[in-house]
């Protein structure tokens, strides 16, 4: 089978923020299908979409994988939970999206793919910008630099740590 692409968003909002986003990328890498590619700095930001009064550390990885999109999710779920994720707490030690997989659009019950509000929160947009400025992003291509000013891209950002991987460097 042959890999694909995809782009994860990572955040955290208790505990060893940092910690918990480098351990996730870590064992991401080590599990069988998957490979880090790309991870960005972290950055610090603001809560959107609901009330808590602590901010997240936030990065954007790029896999390759060979794994089916419903088999990452169920990875990435397992991750959150080993982390100490509740699924009623809003607050979370780990959470992972999956932004884009591929050229692939998915919709499920518990799966939507391109993730449908990832190019209004600045915290995706900033970090994947960071990683792939050029990347054309669907529906429209506008590139990922490009989105990361636009008025509509929410959220008060700023880089807390230059930790960028690259596997290429």
């Amino acid at each position: 089978m042959k890999a694909e692409a995809v782009v994860l968003s990572l955040g955290s909002n208790i505990g060893s923020r940092e910690q918990h986003l480098l351990e996730a990328a870590l064992r991401l890498d080590q599990t069988d299908g998957i490979r880090l590619k790309l991870l960005s700095s972290l950055f610090e930001t603001e809560p959107l979409d609901f009330e808590t009064s602590r901010w997240f550390i936030n990065a954007c990885c790029v896999i390759e994988t060979t794994l089916e999109p419903g088999e990452l999710l169920g990875i990435c779920k397992v991750l959150e939970m080993k982390a100490g994720r509740e699924l009623d707490d809003l607050d979370r030690p780990l959470d992972i999206d999956i932004v884009l997989f591929g050229e692939r659009k998915v919709t499920e019950p518990d799966l939507v793919i391109p993730h449908p509000r990832f190019k209004d929160r600045r915290f995706v947009i900033a970090p994947l910008a960071e990683i792939m400025p050029d990347l054309k992003l669907p529906p429209d291509g506008r590139r990922a630099r490009e989105l990361a000013s636009v008025p509509s891209c929410r959220g008060l950002v700023r880089r807390v740590s230059s930790r960028a991987f690259s596997e290429e460097a």
